[in-house]
């Protein structure tokens, strides 16, 4: 629902048709009464400045997704037992070292879900909004593996239609496959009829251990066998006043991290030209060029690179990433980049520069665990691929807008933390949600100096109003 103001979106409309639909009753335009014309002037001028201030009419309709960082540490605690047992003084040891569980590029990272309703009556499912794919998939209620995960019942739904088609969604992790259906969606508000999505019947392992019910692609329609993504979809109903997405994801447990629909936090973003757009070279994954990536002495020139949501790490080709465990003096094992905790401070920068601008990672960024003497370095290889993949480890560090208008991708700058307050603790108790139950928030693009254009234009409407009351009442006289 847009947030607007009542009195500028609810203001009459005199000149549409004077005769059938003036407010002054029934009535020739010659016969208009003068002080009438008086405020019909007076409106419309009222209107226009609402117009030219950015009001409803014009304001960036947003639509805000609050996103939840899941809890890893019985993933970690796994890495952890096998980071204790590991001495990289020794490499004899090094390669005879067994991991407990089989490491993967997704394992050690975090995930980042939010909240999609699906059916009527809506059902809640937890779904990572994934800018690497482009497929809407959750857990069948027939899925074998269903619980303790939240599954997709389509007998509850009175808007379930199926498709009796097949499908198999293919990650880095592994891949999900059973059957295609069409249903509501909704998220933060944005309501989508009909979308066909995938009831998930069998999953790999490694999905199996994440907390997530499903994943929702954010990518290009081109990456997608089955389905027009939800974004997509969205925008063929003209849900956006701009058709662009945003994240915000925190490197804290709790509480910052947002996807924004519609545009972008004004707050991080005061204005559009402190983006600086990078353009898409292929509409398919999220993919730009790269002019470099460099790392100690070693540099990568020309590569390719697409900005990766869903992964959690930085991944490139196998290698170019052991070349970069090389160079640093560290040691790659079972797809992880190990280094000794001790030499963290003394670890090169990663810097990237895309479109001609500088983009820079200090080690504290790309570090993703230590545990006692072993330190992780959130960089590791991917299976056949010839592209860098940017996930999380680069993604935190920028507030990242994604351009569907302008085929574009940006990466600003987050704001500095602020300094803690020396004020005395409040005596209010905080109220807190679960990530389940959090309302979905709708956000209108604010005005600059200081005061919303809308308040500004409401309080000179109240004026125009209590003017032209006054008036009339003393012409009755």
């Amino acid at each position: 629902t847009q947030v607007g103001n009542q009195f500028c979106t609810g203001t009459p409309n005199l000149f549409a048709d004077p005769i059938k639909k003036s407010p002054f009753g029934k009535q020739s335009l010659v016969s208009v009464p003068v002080h009438a014309m008086r405020s019909a002037a007076v409106y419309f001028i009222v209107a226009a400045s609402c117009t030219l201030w950015g009001l409803p009419g014009t304001a960036s309709l947003k639509f805000k997704v609050p996103v939840h960082k899941a809890d890893s540490s019985n993933i970690h605690e796994k890495i952890r037992a096998n980071l204790r047992s590991t001495s990289l003084e020794s490499a004899s040891l090094i390669n005879t070292v067994k991991p407990i569980v089989p490491l993967t590029t997704t394992d050690i990272g975090t995930i980042f879900y939010g909240i999609v309703e699906i059916g009527t009556p809506p059902q809640k499912f937890k779904v990572v909004f994934d800018t690497g794919s482009s497929d809407l998939w959750v857990t069948s209620g027939r899925s074998p593996y269903c619980r303790p995960k939240s599954c997709y019942y389509a007998l509850l739904s009175n808007t379930y239609a199926p498709n009796n088609t097949e499908f198999t969604s293919i990650y880095g992790s592994g891949s999900v496959s059973g059957d295609l259906a069409s249903d509501t969606v909704q998220f933060a508000g944005v309501r989508i009829s009909k979308q066909i999505f995938g009831q998930a019947t069998s999953e790999v392992e490694a999905l199996l251990e994440t907390p997530q019910d499903g994943i929702l692609g954010l990518g290009f329609p081109d990456l997608s066998n089955f389905m027009v993504p939800p974004f997509f979809s969205a925008m063929k109903q003209k849900v956006f006043d701009v058709n662009a997405f945003s994240f915000h994801l925190s490197k804290k447990e709790q509480g910052e991290s947002n996807i924004i629909f519609g545009g972008w936090d004004d707050t991080i973003v005061k204005s559009e030209n402190d983006l600086k757009w990078i353009p898409i070279t292929k509409k398919a994954y999220w993919e730009f060029a790269v002019d470099s990536m460099t790392i100690g002495n070693l540099s990568f020139d020309n590569i390719k690179a697409i900005a990766d949501t869903g992964t959690s790490l930085i991944v490139g080709p196998p290698e170019d990433v052991k070349r970069i465990a090389v160079t640093i003096g560290a040691v790659l094992m079972n797809n992880l980049i190990l280094v000794p905790a001790s030499r963290i401070s003394s670890l090169p920068d990663l810097k990237l520069v895309i479109n001609g601008l500088p983009y820079t990672l200090a080690p504290k960024d790309y570090i993703v665990l230590v545990e006692g003497k072993v330190a992780v370095i959130g960089i590791a290889p991917g299976s056949g691929i010839d592209f860098w993949i940017l996930g999380d480890v680069f993604l935190s560090n920028y507030y990242s807008v994604f351009n569907v208008d302008l085929g574009a991708v940006a990466f600003a700058d987050l704001p500095a933390p602020q300094s803690p307050t020396t004020q005395p603790p409040t005596t209010t108790q905080p109220t807190t949600q679960s990530p389940s139950t959090s309302p979905p928030t709708t956000t209108e693009k604010p005005g600059g100096n200081g005061v919303s254009p809308v308040t500004s234009c409401s309080y000179l409407l109240l004026f125009v109003l209590f003017y032209h009351h006054a008036a009339f009442n003393q012409l009755l006289i």
